[in-house]
């Protein structure tokens, strides 16, 4: 008896992100957290009113923006407890914040963006 095994393939669509650079945040805030899943496997920015086609820049851009917008949160978001440069996640953050802290870290991981 033979047995056959079928190759499984899975087709990853991309995350598609055209926004306003002024509102940036919210609309991925909002997007992020409609979703039950979300997939670090390709994205696709694009900047409302500009030209450009994603070829790995604006994405760059996009991770990178995203970033300093969760890093300005401050203590919302994460904390030093010892003041000695270690940080670790706010317990009482709210979980929609936190999501998408860790989309934007995956993102960073993902396409080799420093942290």
């Amino acid at each position: 008896m033979t047995a056959q095994l079928k190759k499984s393939q899975t087709t990853l669509t991309a995350t598609k992100f055209s926004v306003n650079r002024d509102q940036m945040y919210a609309t991925v805030k909002g997007t992020i957290s409609r979703r039950r899943t979300t997939s670090c496997a390709t994205l696709e920015v694009n900047f409302l009113n500009e030209e450009g086609v994603d070829a790995g820049g604006l994405s760059v851009e996009f991770i990178n923006f995203m970033k300093k917008q969760l890093i300005d949160l401050g203590e919302v978001l994460v904390f030093s407890p010892e003041n000695d440069g270690y940080y670790q996640l706010n317990p009482n953050a709210p979980f929609d914040e936190l999501k998408l802290f860790g989309y934007i870290v995956g993102l960073s991981i993902f396409y080799k963006v420093p942290l």
